[in-house]
């Protein structure tokens, strides 16, 4: 990758950094500071494909469905109408490729229930349900600590006119003070989710993507509680780091330094579209 300045601004202190960058290197910079040469690494952006041929299999009260590749778990969510018309919801995670289903099947009018499914990366540890104890905070217990070092807190509840109301917050903390909705939301409405958000420059993420809700059944399982607004959000959080040291300045167009021009790859960049497609370059 090559880095073009016209008016001269490149120097030997020049780091590269921007979203979804693993690692970058600075081979060079030009005697006249006006061309810099560096590497990238920078995993391919990958979706996971939503879970393919779900069924319900009835004799075993369970949901089905093909395994996802590079999915390492599944989310789940369960709603049905029980008989006095009231909507219940589940979420659930799992390895596995199947989820008993059995509660909904069995507490669901005239067979009114619907099962969401999706896939999600091998480390990626999804949305769970946190805890308001009595002094209103949400508490969170049941997530690898080793794995994230903030969390999203999602906030839901109907309000005194019936409207849903969401609101978020990211936090490394792990509980929220929940105690101002209390008051807001009607009784039983008032929800709280939390997801964990992948440690920084953690590669074995490879900037893979949760995938779309799979659904089945014939009532719509309700996920609203656990979409995610931008399933590339998490990209943001990547930092790319100064792998090795800089290298000395050579002319311009000259040689490599460091390594052969066709180990460093190809492609030509202004500063300013350069800084606009990756982030930022920083002096």
């Amino acid at each position: 990758m090559t880095i073009t300045s016209s008016s001269g601004a490149l120097d030997d202190d020049l780091k590269i950094t921007g979203t979804g960058i693993r690692t970058t290197y600075v081979d060079m910079v030009s005697v006249d500071n006006t061309e810099a040469t560096g590497r990238l690494l920078v995993y391919p952006l990958y979706e996971l494909t939503a879970p393919q041929n779900m069924v319900i299999d009835m004799a075993n009260s369970q949901v089905k469905w093909d395994e996802v590749k590079y999915a390492g778990k599944y989310e789940v969510v369960i709603s049905y109408v029980d008989k006095n018309g009231n909507v219940k919801t589940s979420h659930h995670t799992t390895s596995k490729t199947y989820y008993s289903i059995s509660n909904a099947m069995t507490n669901a009018y005239n067979g009114q229930f619907g099962v969401a499914v999706r896939a999600i990366p091998t480390d990626e540890q999804g949305y769970m349900d946190a805890t308001i104890d009595a002094s209103g905070k949400a508490v969170w217990t049941g997530m690898d600590v080793s794995l994230a070092d903030e969390y999203e807190v999602r906030v839901s509840y109907s309000d005194a006119n019936g409207k849903k109301v969401t609101k978020k917050y990211r936090t490394s903390e792990r509980s929220h003070d929940v105690s101002g909705y209390i008051n807001s939301a009607q009784a039983g409405t008032l929800k709280v989710t939390v997801r964990a958000i992948p440690k920084r420059n953690d590669a074995k993420y490879y900037n893979i993507a949760i995938s779309d809700w799979a659904n089945i059944g014939n009532y719509a399982a309700d996920t609203g509680d656990y979409d995610v607004d931008d399933k590339w959000d998490f990209l943001s959080d990547y930092k790319s780091t100064v792998d090795g040291n800089f290298a000395t300045n050579v002319k311009s167009n000259g040689t490599y330094n460091s390594v052969s021009a066709g180990a460093i790859g190809s492609g030509d960049a202004n500063a300013s579209k350069f800084d606009k497609m990756l982030g930022y370059i920083r002096r």
